[in-house]
Parts: structure tokens; sequence; C-alpha cells
């Protein structure tokens, strides 16, 4: 065995160990295929920068999927952004016993939308939410959606947006997704939004007086990615989610030693930009284009 094959055997056997596996004879090859890729891991983390890093988590954010006045303030362009989270009007979750993410409205799932009935190619631009980034921060990528996409539960179609962003000391990500619920047709008037936090702690749901709802979902910030967001339904069916992240390089290899020592890291946003961002009213002229 060369001394190189000796030191991806020694690491994967150390990772190994670390996780704990079944007993049993370690199986050699695939330990030195382990061993490899971990090397190369480590060293795309050391090399890759922020970039990568960055994208990688966002795109895979987005893959998952994030599915809302604008007051004028500093920090988020025309969007309001103080810190702190929302307290007027808006009624706590409750103390649930475990994670969930919030109910999409309706509360059936629906079926999909056939390809033949997503709109087509709409007017969404990166350069809109660039726009609305907090100042100081730079973009250092971008992804868009070329086109309307069928939707996830409870959704007819979905279509987003998103930029990886830092300012030098802080790196994550901000994202838009426009969609429409569900069994709501386009141009609907009157729908009255039924979504609910379901047992997701840290969330709230504000009615607002136009009859639109909005869920601001503030899922506990561990280590690895970190993610918040905010999400309007209209009464016309219509859906704006704002997202936003921290990334870390031990978002995407994470060492598991190295994720314990490190701090929380909070959103690149706050609750207050991020809940500015969902509900200004470009997302509306823009969806009503689709």
């Amino acid at each position: 065995m060369s001394i190189n094959e000796n030191e991806d055997l020694t690491q994967a056997l150390e990772v190994l160990a670390d996780r704990q596996p079944p007993a049993g004879p370690p199986p050699t090859a695939e330990l030195l295929r382990r061993g490899r890729l971990g090397r190369r891991r480590r060293a795309a983390v050391m090399t890759g920068g922020v970039a990568a890093v960055a994208a990688v988590a966002m795109a895979g954010a987005f893959a998952v999927g994030i599915g809302g006045g604008s007051p004028t303030a500093s920090g988020l362009g025309p969007a309001a952004g103080a810190s702190g989270k929302p307290t007027s009007t808006s009624s706590p979750s409750g103390k649930p016993t475990n994670t969930s993410s919030p109910s999409t409205d309706p509360t059936s799932t629906g079926s999909p939308a056939k390809p033949a009935d997503l709109p087509t190619a709409g007017p969404l631009k990166p350069d809109m939410l660039e726009e609305r980034i907090p100042a100081g921060y730079h973009v250092i990528s971008t992804w868009k959606d070329q086109h309307p996409l069928p939707g996830g539960q409870g959704q007819e179609w979905r279509v987003g947006t998103g930029h990886s962003i830092t300012n030098g000391s802080r790196t994550g990500d901000v994202r838009i997704e426009l969609a429409q619920v569900a069994g709501v047709p386009r141009g609907t008037t009157g729908y009255q939004p039924t979504a609910t936090c379901g047992a997701a702690p840290d969330c709230t749901v504000t009615h607002r007086p136009d009859g639109s709802v909005l869920i601001v979902d503030l899922p506990p910030v561990v280590n690895g990615f970190e993610g918040w967001k905010a999400t309007l339904y209209g009464t016309d069916g219509g859906m704006v989610t704002a997202a936003s992240g921290s990334v870390t390089a031990t978002s995407v290899f994470p060492d598991p030693r190295a994720v314990e020592d490190r701090p929380p890291v909070p959103p690149v946003l706050t609750v207050d930009q991020l809940t500015a961002l969902a509900l200004d009213p470009i997302w509306q002229t823009v969806l009503k284009q689709y």
C-alpha cells in the first residue's frame, strides 16, 4: 500500500470511528475512496472561495423550495430595515414539539400544474432583487429560474431568483420566489388565504387589513446553513416568499468538530428587512404579469 493510500485509509478510519458505524470488517476500497474524497473536500473549502460555497448553498435552498406599504428606511433599498422580530398584530404559533415547516395554503396539496398550464416566461429579473439588498453588500453570484416551473406542495407554479452576497465579513443569500396557490386561478379576487404555521416554532401569522396573510418563519439558528423566510399570501392566490440565509464553508463540507465550535450565524437579512422585502409592492406588480 502506498504512503498516500495509507494516509487516505487512516483519515477514512478516523471519519468512520467518529460516525460510529455498525460493527463489522471495514470495506477497504470504500474507505480509501472516502478518504480521498474527504481530502479533496477539505482542499476545496480552503481554496475554493466563498462565492462557490454560497452558490452551492443557495442552489440547494431553491431545490428544496422557499415557499410577502414599504416604509422607507436605511438598510434594504426602498424597504425598511430595522432589526428585531415582528410583534404587532402577530399571533405566536404556540409551543410545538417538533420543527416541521409552516403548512402551505390551501391545506390540500393539490395537483402540480401541467407544463402546458404554466405561464410563459415572465418579468421577474435578478436586478429587481439586487436593488433591494442591504447597503454595504455586493453580489458574488446570481441564480434565476429561466421560466416558471411546476409548483411544490400547494402551488400551481413557481419562479424565483436569488443572489449570494457578501460584505467582506459576512456572506449569505437573499432569494425571492413568486408562485400561485394550487386551485386558485390567476386573476381571482376575494380569495381568503388559510395558511398557518402548523407546528413550526418561532413562526407568526399576521392577518393584514387587505385580507392577505403574512407568515414569518424563523427556525432556530443552529450550526450549518441558517435560513429564515417570510411569505405573503394574497387575495388573488399569489404567493411572495422572501428568504435569507447565512453561508459558511462548513455549510457545504461540514467537519463535525469545527461545526460544534462555531457560534450560530443569523441570516444576512434581519427579520424586519426580510418582512419588508416580502411586502414590497413590486412583487405584486410582477405577479400580475404572469
